[in-house]
């Protein structure tokens, strides 16, 4: 047999609310058990599109890099920097392995970052810096749960 995380989450969330909730004592402990088949809700989204949220995040960084690398007002050093973090690729799909290089990516984009605020005077500086406040709008909206409990 597979495990199906999914499934398994979905019929928690039931019995909870259907089976566990009911049998408590007091109205305060089965409002509070209600609450729970909303969070184990949560954790199947999450589980869900874990993997695929943070691949999306890591390749639209690494464009961004990539992007930086070839932009000649950034020191050789950060460029050298974006031109390496850009080259990596996500061959380990465990959600794990995944944050570590997203964690990677976007502590060199932080930096990136405080590099391009601190001299935007070069149009495609400006650009790149737009393309990266975009990219975090975007990374913040595939965060989101598809309900407005959370």
């Amino acid at each position: 047999m597979i495990p199906r995380p999914t499934r398994y989450l979905e019929r928690l969330a039931r019995q909870l609310g259907e089976q566990v909730a009911p049998r408590l004592p007091t109205p305060y402990e089965q409002a509070g058990m209600l609450r729970e088949p909303l969070h184990v809700h949560a954790v199947r989204v999450e589980f869900e599109r874990a993997a695929h949220r943070r691949v999306q995040e890591n390749t639209a960084i690494r464009s961004l890099l990539a992007r930086a690398a070839r932009l000649e007002i950034l020191a050789i050093g950060l460029r050298n920097q974006c031109a390496q973090a850009a080259a990596t690729r996500d061959d380990d799909l465990r959600v794990s392995a995944l944050q570590a290089s997203n964690d990677s990516l976007r502590h060199m984009l932080i930096q990136l970052h405080e590099a391009l605020e601190n001299d935007t005077r070069d149009p495609e500086a400006q650009t790149l810096l737009d393309d990266l406040w975009r990219e975090l709008a975007r990374s913040t909206e595939r965060r989101r749960l598809p309900s407005d409990r959370f």
